[in-house]
């Protein structure tokens, strides 16, 4: 009975946001949420906070600017040490106007224990829960180099060719607010 009750309620409210109707792009997004993130070397993970913004000037592209800050305890030891980053890039969106949208992104990003930019990947997406309101989940990879791709033939394969690594992987939940609209798909 319990578990019946309990895919009840999963199917009323997946039902709930795939059953709005589709909604114009927001021209601006503003938002905010918990960020984990996941160092690659001498550091543990660990939680922060981070704010970003987007600007969409068509239903399928936006640029966006992101913050945050994390602390990240030492793999050894009592020391730790926090990370502050600054992004922008633009974004590509997956089934504008829908309820729920998925996103990707590459960008450029600065972090506080690096001399050079790096390259930022992203990828997630948004729920519209409300006409101004939506939450986001969202992976980022911040690399030092980015590949660059090539094809051999007569197989026609594709590989990517690069000297670069990634040195942080961040997850962050977040809430966006919608602000303006554009026009429907």
């Amino acid at each position: 009975m319990k578990n019946s009750l309990h895919c009840l309620i999963i199917f009323l409210l997946t039902s709930l946001v795939f059953a709005q109707p589709k909604n114009p792009t927001p021209k601006f997004e503003l938002g905010g949420g918990v960020i984990y993130l996941m160092p690659r070397e001498d550091y543990k993970n660990g939680w922060g906070v981070g704010l970003n913004g987007s600007w969409n000037f068509s239903s399928s592209y936006g640029l966006i600017i992101a913050c945050g800050s994390t602390n990240v305890p030492a793999e050894s030891g009592d020391s730790s040490k926090t990370v502050q980053s600054v992004i922008a890039g633009i974004q590509i969106h997956f089934r504008p106007g829908e309820s729920v949208v998925g996103f990707t992104s590459i960008g450029m990003g600065f972090l506080s224990d690096y001399d050079d930019p790096l390259f930022v990947f992203s990828g997630g997406f948004r729920v519209h829960l409300h006409k101004k309101w939506g939450v986001m989940l969202e992976i980022k990879d911040y690399h030092t180099d980015i590949g660059i791709p090539f094809f051999t033939f007569p197989r026609s394969r594709i590989a990517v060719s690069g000297q670069g690594m990634s040195r942080y992987l961040e997850l962050k939940i977040g809430i966006n607010y919608l602000i303006g609209k554009t026009q429907s798909k």
